[in-house]
């Protein structure tokens, strides 16, 4: 009887030290709470047990013209994210708010999409460079009213100027887009301003009514729009966002001169202009267009045009 009652003892006492040191006895459960943020729709509070993984609910709230993008710890995404039933572990009750992205409709012109930024001259922005599949890539890279992508880009291989010399100096003369005779080979000029459109890049490669866009396309972008530094998949440039909410990335990539591709912290882009004013640029220029995202700037200026610079189109539906 003794021996009976020892071992009931016991097992009553490891049951009991099982009980208060093997498991918990006070865990605790945390509720995550789903906000649908502009959304419609409901989902219930989900519990969550201390240390313990689960996945979160599937997202049931819809947002007309939006689609779900994910889960915020803020309303404005700049907390912790998590993407739609996501296994997580929760330490604190939290309010979950869902992420939406705009679903905006497709604009194309001639097989290339564009953007209406809402600007008074009608125009509509390309959202890639000529020759680029994506908002951030290059594309191609053109000389100066040239159609087509080179190899190199030098004053040797540049089909509107010539290289005359003169006693010591070597003269770079012009063959078309010229102004002025004393710089023209042989004393030409044709008082072309800005490019025909059997020399724009644009235009010959897209069709329709695509074109490079000019000075002063170039200047009311900047006008009409907020500039920020942005980044797309690694890639550093401005995006140029109009009142009406729509905007455009432009990858700040560099040009090409005789020297290959140039060290410059900027984007450089054509513009259909001619620079004409000799007193304070060569006349061998045309203008560009110049992305500084460490200043969240962008200006329009001279540049040789043998050198070698994508092209961001612009067209008109309107017209």
């Amino acid at each position: 009887m003794k021996r009976s009652l020892f071992l009931l003892f016991a097992i009553i006492s490891v049951a009991g030290m099982i009980a208060t040191n093997g498991c918990k006895t006070d865990v605790k459960t945390y509720t995550v709470t789903f906000d649908a943020n502009g959304g419609e729709g409901n989902m219930d509070t989900q519990l969550f047990t201390e240390d313990y993984e689960k996945a979160l609910s599937a997202n049931k709230f819809t947002r007309e013209g939006y689609s779900f993008a994910g889960w915020n710890t803020m309303r404005d995404g700049t907390g912790t994210a998590y993407t739609d039933q996501q296994k997580i572990k929760v330490v604190a009750d939290m309010t979950l708010y869902a992420q939406w992205n705009e679903e905006r409709p497709v604009t194309m012109h001639n097989g290339h999409e564009y953007i209406d930024l809402g600007l008074p001259s009608g125009n509509m922005w390309a959202t890639c460079n000529i020759g680029a599949d994506a908002p951030e890539a290059a594309g191609n890279y053109y000389a100066w009213a040239e159609t087509a992508p080179k190899q190199t880009y030098t004053t040797e291989n540049y089909p509107y100027i010539r290289l005359v010399v003169e006693g010591e100096d070597t003269l770079r003369k012009l063959t078309k887009y010229c102004s002025q005779s004393p710089f023209g080979y042989e004393g030409f000029s044709d008082d072309l301003t800005s490019l025909l459109a059997e020399d724009d890049a644009a235009t010959v490669n897209w069709g329709g009514k695509w074109k490079t866009p000019s000075e002063e396309d170039y200047n009311e972008l900047f006008e009409n729009c907020t500039i920020t530094t942005d980044t797309i998949n690694n890639v550093v440039g401005l995006t140029f966002k109009a009142t009406n909410g729509n905007s455009i990335f432009m990858p700040a990539v560099r040009y090409y001169s005789d020297e290959g591709l140039a060290d410059y912290a900027c984007g450089c882009y054509w513009t259909s202009t001619l620079a004409t004013d000799i007193s304070s640029t060569d006349p061998t220029c045309a203008f560009h267009c110049s992305l500084r995202p460490e200043y969240e700037y962008a200006e329009v200026y001279p540049w040789s045009r043998e050198c070698g610079m994508p092209v961001r189109a612009v067209c008109k539906i309107s017209e």
